[in-house]
């Protein structure tokens, strides 16, 4: 009598990408070396690699296997598995964005990565979800307005010093500007300051010339 052959997951329910072990979580520690930025960056990613993949999880975050809509019946089992691969990762990118400000780059730099820092944990979360299933639904908006909200606290708290009372000026406008428009009105801000400096520089060049 031919003998049925078993299907993988009960040969080894490793191997199936949306099985679980108990010591499995979310806040598990993939990888002892935290992120620090760009500077560790390849070398973290290749360890995190490495450990989601010894747990089979790693398709879970290189796109190799895809995403699945809420009717799908394995969508609940895939959910959870998505949240315990991406949640370390997610963590180490809102730790970044809390500790990042200015220091000594420009306004831009500080920005740039700032965006950088937001667009990656965009791409790692799950998207927006409202009960209506419309886009224009009113309870969607206050969340997307309190993330735009969040973007500017925390790009104006982490500006130096310098920029207190310009800080002040755009915490009190009604209606608040979008970040985008925060980004221009501190950049021109920097500018404006650069260009009194040169300014201030060149007229003492010139007294001491003519003081010659």
């Amino acid at each position: 009598m031919a003998r049925s052959k078993a299907t993988t997951s009960l040969q080894d329910p490793n191997s199936n990408p949306l099985y679980i072990h108990s010591a499995d979580h979310a806040c598990i520690t993939h990888v002892s070396k935290k992120l620090a930025g760009l500077g560790n960056f390849n070398t973290w990613r290749r360890s995190m690699l490495m450990a989601l993949g010894a747990r089979n999880k790693a398709v879970f975050v290189d796109g190799t296997y895809p995403e699945l809509c809420d009717d799908h019946p394995d969508f609940a089992s895939w959910s959870r598995c998505n949240n315990i691969s991406d949640g370390p990762h997610n963590a180490e990118i809102k730790q970044q964005i809390f500790a990042e400000v200015q220091g000594s780059q420009s306004v831009s730099d500080y920005y740039t990565r700032l965006k950088q820092l937001w667009e990656e944990i965009k791409n790692h979360e799950s998207p927006y979800t409202y009960c209506c299933n419309r886009p224009d639904c009113s309870s969607l908006k206050r969340i997307v307005q309190r993330h735009e909200q969040d973007k500017i606290l925390k790009f104006l708290t982490g500006l130096s010093d310098t920029f207190t009372a310009t800080r002040g000026q755009i915490l009190m406008m009604e209606p608040q500007p979008n970040i985008a428009k925060v980004f221009h009105l501190v950049s021109q801000e920097e500018r404006q300051r650069s260009m009194k400096r040169m300014s201030a520089f060149a007229f003492n060049v010139c007294s001491k010339q003519l003081s010659r």
